[in-house]
């Protein structure tokens, strides 16, 4: 598959995932945001509404994008929210998926689940998208982790 290709598909299904999560959480915040017979809606309402839509988005994604067999996340779910594709892994997509969680376990911290999520995600980053004889990460592997060539070549974020 050509190089090119894949970054636009890496475009596509990242222009999905936010239209997603903005589509979901702006008409919640939006309605949170209303002005009732007070003069301003409490920060604590806004905040409660905001964490539920953050915690329906989580259990929609979480576990089901975790990739229990190979490591890393899944990085090709339909509309359905079923599996599609290959599943081959690419660094951002990846990267995404540990930095999402890892900044979610700020907030949560009660919760180990996403402090756990994000050490998942970067197992698999660090033993299998990293390139252990001369550095820099994969840009793209097979879901089982092994690099891909195009043209021949690896293609390294160095």
């Amino acid at each position: 598959m050509n190089f090119y290709k894949l970054k636009d598909r890496l475009i596509f299904h990242s222009l999905i995932l936010f239209l997603t999560l903005f589509s979901i959480c702006v008409p919640e915040i939006a309605q949170a945001l209303i002005i009732t017979n007070e003069s301003e809606t409490p920060r604590d309402t806004i905040m409660s509404e905001m964490q539920q839509v953050l915690d329906t988005e989580f259990k929609s994604w979480y576990p089901l994008s975790m990739d229990s067999l190979y490591g890393g996340f899944f990085s090709d779910l339909d509309y359905q929210w079923k599996l599609n594709g290959r599943q081959d892994k690419m660094i951002i997509t990846q990267a995404r998926h540990v930095w999402l969680k890892a900044n979610a376990s700020m907030f949560y911290q009660k919760d180990t689940t996403f402090r756990n999520i994000a050490g998942y995600g970067m197992k698999f980053l660090k033993e299998k998208m990293w390139d252990k004889e001369f550095g820099g990460f994969y840009d793209l592997v097979t879901r089982q982790g092994e690099p891909i060539k195009e043209d021949g070549t690896i293609i390294k974020k160095v």
